[in-house]
């Protein structure tokens, strides 16, 4: 009887360690925080982006994607500003797809480069 009762309760932990495995895994593939893009990359196939801002100077870095994956933008993503020549995201895999939800806005901040000068002076564009 215990070791009927302790095989039962081992077989417990373990089916609630796979649910939260899979929680866990599910959550990682929506992202809402810029930090956590790379880990997405590295575990998803499916992969959402919602409202995402990304630190002046940083690339959405999208270039080691799983064959076949799939990038959903979502809600506004929003580049800081900073005076530097940077690529905003760099994208790569085999068989992939990037797309945005309705009302997406990738929103590259231009306005703040803007000085008036053109491309000849003033802020690195």
């Amino acid at each position: 009887m215990i070791l009927t009762l302790a095989l039962l309760v081992m077989a417990q932990a373990v089916a609630l360690e796979v649910e939260k495995s899979a929680t866990d895994y599910a959550d990682a593939c929506y992202v809402t925080e810029y930090a956590a893009i790379s880990a997405a990359v590295a575990v998803c196939s499916a992969i959402t982006l919602d409202g995402i801002t990304v630190p002046g100077r940083s690339t959405i870095d999208l270039s080691k994607l799983k064959t076949g994956a799939k990038v959903t933008f979502k809600g506004t993503t929003f580049w800081e500003h900073a005076n530097a020549n940077y690529p905003f995201i760099r994208v790569g895999g085999t068989n992939i797809e990037i797309t945005a939800a309705k009302d997406a806005v990738l929103d590259g901040n231009g306005q703040s480069l803007w000085d008036g000068l053109g491309s000849n002076g003033g802020a690195v564009k």
